[in-house]
């Protein structure tokens, strides 16, 4: 194997480690978000009074994760699930002041690690590294005909039942 592809392989997945560390971190010691439940999140406070199918639509993620996750918000107090009066089997998703609260917590966090990592990168470079990176998932994609949007690629990566 060529030993810069291992050096640039091994430096995005540290890259990505520590982003994951923040995500951790970035709602304070009480509150532990997982994987995906920030943009969702986000949506909730963006799209007041949305439902796990508009959810589903926007992250295109299915509609199990989505009921896991608004489950694991709710119980964290980050939104709160009402039935839709007019279908019983529908959930009006609402954040609460906390949710809101933790969720621009969070963006900052997000938005000042983003900053830090791209200190000092010209616009040419941010764009050539752009293109190179659209070079590589290119190159894996290809042959693999993984999905382009990244919830749906999460999704993939998950463990499936009787898979260890």
């Amino acid at each position: 194997m060529n030993k810069k592809y291992h050096e640039i392989v091994k430096k995005t997945d540290r890259i990505h480690f520590i982003r994951k560390i923040i995500l951790d971190k970035a709602g304070g010691e009480d509150i532990k978000l997982y994987f995906g439940q920030l943009p969702i999140l986000e949506f909730i406070v963006r799209n007041e009074g949305c439902n796990q199918k508009d959810i589903c639509e926007f992250i295109k993620v299915s509609p199990a994760s989505i009921a896991l996750s608004t489950k694991r918000l709710a119980k964290a107090g980050l939104i709160t699930k009402v039935s839709d009066k007019e279908n019983r089997r529908c959930n009006i998703l609402t954040p609460t002041q906390r949710g809101i609260e933790i969720s621009q917590l969070c963006r900052k966090n997000f938005d000042e690690f983003e900053s830090r990592l791209f200190e000092g990168f010209s616009e040419e470079e941010l764009n050539f590294l752009n293109k190179s990176l659209d070079k590589m998932m290119n190159n894996i994609s290809a042959n693999e005909n993984f999905p382009k949007d990244f919830f749906s690629l999460a999704e993939l990566a998950k463990p499936q039942k009787g898979r260890k």
